[in-house]
């Protein structure tokens, strides 16, 4: 029944977008409607069911100024308020992908433009987790001197892995990055024992606090 009833929903999503788009007041994402209300300059939607069932839906919310990530998921007949990543950062988020580790934890990729007027800062991939409640600290997967984009998940048959476009910001030359994804440890690091998740953006060095790096639009 659940499926059957995601599935009509997807249908009504693409005959009713234009209405839905033009029926409530801007820059408002009322939780009876996500994620369903999208703005005409919104991203699409990514969806995706949890080991539980649960349907999870992401997209790239344009906030008037840049877009930001929202997440949300569905509770019975409606859905969560979304929570945003990357909110008054000064960049475009985009392309936001969710995948689920082998224990059920949510991953989600996407990838942030460089800073308007600054050639010197570039595209890059981020991955974080929703951990506790909490999505922790982006972290950048793409290397530092070339543009990271386009980001995607896929299942090898033994772990979840990301793949995601790389271009040198130079040659103009690409190539597509595998690697698996590794969930941060309750130690720290990807693999222990460090004292807490250590990210590196723009060669700075951050130690979240339980990585709250979001807020609600409720």
């Amino acid at each position: 029944m659940t499926r059957r009833l995601v599935f009509l929903s997807a249908i009504l999503l693409m005959t009713l977008l234009p209405a839905l788009g033009s029926s409530a007041p801007a820059g408002m994402l009322p939780h009876e409607k996500a994620p369903y209300y999208l703005g005409q300059s919104d991203g699409p939607i990514s969806m995706t069911l949890d080991p539980q069932g649960t349907m999870w839906a992401v997209w790239a919310y344009d906030n008037g100024a840049e877009t930001d990530i929202a997440v949300t998921h569905s509770i019975g007949d409606t859905w969560s308020v979304p929570m945003l990543l990357g909110v008054y950062n000064g960049r475009d988020d985009l392309d936001p992908r969710l995948a689920f580790m082998p224990d059920g934890t949510p991953v989600l990729a996407w990838w942030q433009t460089g800073i308007p007027n600054d050639p010197s800062s570039l595209d890059r991939v981020l991955l974080s987790f929703f951990i506790d409640g909490k999505w922790t600290l982006p972290g950048q997967l793409s290397q530092p001197e070339n543009h990271g984009r386009q980001p995607n998940f896929f299942d090898s048959g033994e772990e979840l892995e990301i793949g995601f476009l790389q271009i040198d910001p130079t040659s103009g030359r690409s190539e597509i990055d595998i690697r698996p994804v590794e969930k941060p440890q309750p130690g720290g690091g990807t693999n222990g024992p460090d004292p807490l998740p250590t990210f590196t953006i723009d060669g700075d060095q951050e130690t979240p606090e339980g990585g709250d790096n979001t807020r609600s639009t409720g």
